[in-house]
């Protein structure tokens, strides 16, 4: 594996595609096997962490969808709700 991020050849071609990629870090590999810039993958641990957050980030996304959402149809019908904390709006109606 080779960080394609790192080589300017790939990064700079007009010819994007997997296939002119591969053959472009191939003949890299068999030239110079130092041209090409190894990865480091992350660890398991480190992988669950992104996973969180991103699910995390999801769902807040979500969330807010909903809330605008909600707000807007409300104010079409000439109401509105109280700001953005869910649990006030059980008290408003």
């Amino acid at each position: 594996m080779a960080n394609a991020r790192q080589v300017q050849l790939i990064t700079q071609s007009s010819r994007k595609s997997d296939r002119v990629d591969a053959q472009t870090l191939a003949r890299l590999a068999r030239v110079d096997p130092q041209l090409l810039r190894p990865i480091q993958h992350r660890s398991e641990k480190a992988q669950g962490h992104l996973l969180v957050i991103r699910v995390r980030a999801a769902l807040v996304e979500a969330r807010t969808r909903l809330i605008n959402s909600a707000r807007g149809l409300a104010k079409a019908s000439g109401k509105r709700l109280p700001g953005a904390m869910p649990a006030r709006w059980a008290q408003a109606s």
